[in-house]
Protein backbone atom coordinates (compact mmCIF):
# COMPACT_ATOMS: atom_id res chain seq x y z
CA UNK A 1 0.00 0.00 0.00
CA UNK A 2 2.82 2.42 0.86
CA UNK A 3 4.51 1.69 -2.45
CA UNK A 4 1.27 2.52 -4.27
CA UNK A 5 0.89 5.85 -2.45
CA UNK A 6 4.55 6.67 -3.07
CA UNK A 7 4.12 5.93 -6.77
CA UNK A 8 0.96 8.06 -7.01
CA UNK A 9 2.76 11.02 -5.40
CA UNK A 10 6.17 10.50 -7.02
CA UNK A 11 5.06 10.27 -10.66
CA UNK A 12 3.45 13.76 -10.92
CA UNK A 13 6.36 15.31 -9.02
CA UNK A 14 8.87 13.64 -11.35
CA UNK A 15 6.90 14.87 -14.38
CA UNK A 16 6.95 18.44 -13.07
CA UNK A 17 10.69 18.27 -12.40
CA UNK A 18 11.39 16.75 -15.81
CA UNK A 19 8.96 18.81 -17.93
CA UNK A 20 8.41 21.92 -15.83
CA UNK A 21 5.35 23.29 -14.10
CA UNK A 22 1.97 23.01 -15.84
CA UNK A 23 0.88 26.06 -17.88
CA UNK A 24 -2.93 26.07 -18.15
CA UNK A 25 -4.37 28.23 -20.90
CA UNK A 26 -1.20 28.22 -23.04
CA UNK A 27 -1.77 27.62 -26.77
CA UNK A 28 0.65 27.26 -29.65
CA UNK A 29 0.05 27.42 -33.38
CA UNK A 30 1.18 25.42 -36.38
CA UNK A 31 0.29 26.61 -39.87
CA UNK A 32 -0.08 23.64 -42.22
CA UNK A 33 0.07 24.51 -45.94
CA UNK A 34 -1.45 21.75 -48.11
CA UNK A 35 -1.15 21.67 -51.93
CA UNK A 36 -3.27 19.27 -53.99
CA UNK A 37 -1.16 18.41 -57.04
CA UNK A 38 -3.13 15.21 -57.72
CA UNK A 39 -5.82 14.65 -60.37
CA UNK A 40 -8.50 13.97 -57.74
CA UNK A 41 -10.51 15.91 -55.22
CA UNK A 42 -9.48 15.10 -51.66
CA UNK A 43 -11.13 15.57 -48.27
CA UNK A 44 -8.30 16.91 -46.08
CA UNK A 45 -8.21 16.39 -42.32
CA UNK A 46 -5.39 17.80 -40.19
CA UNK A 47 -4.69 16.24 -36.80
CA UNK A 48 -2.47 17.51 -34.01
CA UNK A 49 -0.97 15.87 -30.98
CA UNK A 50 1.80 15.74 -28.42
CA UNK A 51 3.73 12.79 -27.07
CA UNK A 52 1.29 12.86 -24.15
CA UNK A 53 -1.91 13.30 -26.26
CA UNK A 54 -3.69 11.14 -28.84
CA UNK A 55 -4.34 12.50 -32.35
CA UNK A 56 -7.03 15.21 -32.27
CA UNK A 57 -8.86 16.56 -35.34
CA UNK A 58 -8.08 20.26 -35.78
CA UNK A 59 -11.10 22.56 -35.67
CA UNK A 60 -11.82 26.25 -36.24
CA UNK A 61 -10.08 27.59 -39.35
CA UNK A 62 -8.27 24.23 -39.62
CA UNK A 63 -11.47 22.18 -39.85
CA UNK A 64 -11.55 19.43 -42.52
CA UNK A 65 -12.62 20.30 -46.04
CA UNK A 66 -12.38 19.51 -49.75
CA UNK A 67 -9.34 20.45 -51.79
CA UNK A 68 -9.77 20.20 -55.56
CA UNK A 69 -6.86 19.49 -57.92
CA UNK A 70 -4.57 22.53 -58.21
CA UNK A 71 -5.90 24.14 -55.03
CA UNK A 72 -4.05 24.82 -51.83
CA UNK A 73 -5.07 25.83 -48.34
CA UNK A 74 -3.53 26.89 -45.06
CA UNK A 75 -4.83 25.15 -41.95
CA UNK A 76 -4.09 27.23 -38.84
CA UNK A 77 -3.93 24.68 -36.04
CA UNK A 78 -4.26 26.02 -32.50
CA UNK A 79 -3.17 23.47 -29.93
CA UNK A 80 -3.07 23.55 -26.14
CA UNK A 81 0.33 23.12 -24.53
CA UNK A 82 0.00 22.90 -20.75
CA UNK A 83 3.58 21.62 -20.47
CA UNK A 84 6.70 23.47 -21.67
CA UNK A 85 7.28 21.09 -24.60
CA UNK A 86 8.68 22.74 -27.74
CA UNK A 87 7.75 20.07 -30.27
CA UNK A 88 4.43 19.45 -31.96
CA UNK A 89 2.98 16.56 -33.92
CA UNK A 90 0.94 17.05 -37.11
CA UNK A 91 -0.76 14.47 -39.33
CA UNK A 92 -2.30 15.26 -42.74
CA UNK A 93 -4.91 12.81 -44.03
CA UNK A 94 -6.33 12.85 -47.55
CA UNK A 95 -9.38 10.85 -48.60
CA UNK A 96 -9.24 10.81 -52.40
CA UNK A 97 -12.37 10.73 -54.50
CA UNK A 98 -12.66 9.18 -57.95
CA UNK A 99 -13.10 12.54 -59.70
CA UNK A 100 -11.88 16.13 -59.59
CA UNK A 101 -15.28 17.65 -58.70
CA UNK A 102 -15.79 16.30 -55.16
CA UNK A 103 -18.94 14.37 -56.13
CA UNK A 104 -17.83 10.72 -56.23
CA UNK A 105 -17.12 8.16 -53.49
CA UNK A 106 -13.76 7.84 -51.74
CA UNK A 107 -11.35 5.49 -53.51
CA UNK A 108 -8.18 5.93 -51.43
CA UNK A 109 -7.21 7.08 -47.93
CA UNK A 110 -3.62 8.16 -47.24
CA UNK A 111 -1.88 10.06 -44.45
CA UNK A 112 1.55 11.27 -43.39
CA UNK A 113 2.78 12.60 -40.06
CA UNK A 114 5.63 14.48 -38.45
CA UNK A 115 6.14 13.92 -34.73
CA UNK A 116 9.06 16.31 -34.29
CA UNK A 117 8.01 19.78 -35.47
CA UNK A 118 10.13 22.33 -33.63
CA UNK A 119 8.20 25.34 -32.36
CA UNK A 120 9.87 28.74 -32.39
CA UNK A 121 10.26 30.99 -29.37
CA UNK A 122 6.84 32.49 -30.11
CA UNK A 123 5.25 29.03 -30.02
CA UNK A 124 4.67 28.88 -33.80
CA UNK A 125 5.79 26.74 -36.73
CA UNK A 126 4.88 26.46 -40.40
CA UNK A 127 4.96 23.18 -42.33
CA UNK A 128 3.94 22.10 -45.84
CA UNK A 129 2.49 18.89 -47.23
CA UNK A 130 1.52 17.77 -50.73
CA UNK A 131 -1.39 15.59 -51.79
CA UNK A 132 -0.23 14.02 -55.03
CA UNK A 133 -0.70 11.23 -57.54
CA UNK A 134 -2.70 10.21 -60.60
CA UNK A 135 -5.11 7.49 -61.69
CA UNK A 136 -5.57 5.84 -58.31
CA UNK A 137 -1.92 5.97 -57.17
CA UNK A 138 -2.03 8.63 -54.46
CA UNK A 139 0.14 9.74 -51.57
CA UNK A 140 0.60 12.47 -48.97
CA UNK A 141 4.04 13.94 -48.23
CA UNK A 142 5.29 14.26 -44.66
CA UNK A 143 4.43 17.68 -43.19
CA UNK A 144 7.77 19.47 -42.88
Amino acid sequence: MRKMILLIVAFPLAAILFLGAPRPGVYENVTVHVDNTSDACAWITVYYGRFYLPWIIATGSARPGYLKPGENREFDVRMPNPLPVKTAEIKVRAQFESDAHCTKPTIDDKSAENKSIQLGSEGHATVSSKVEGTKGHYSVTRPS
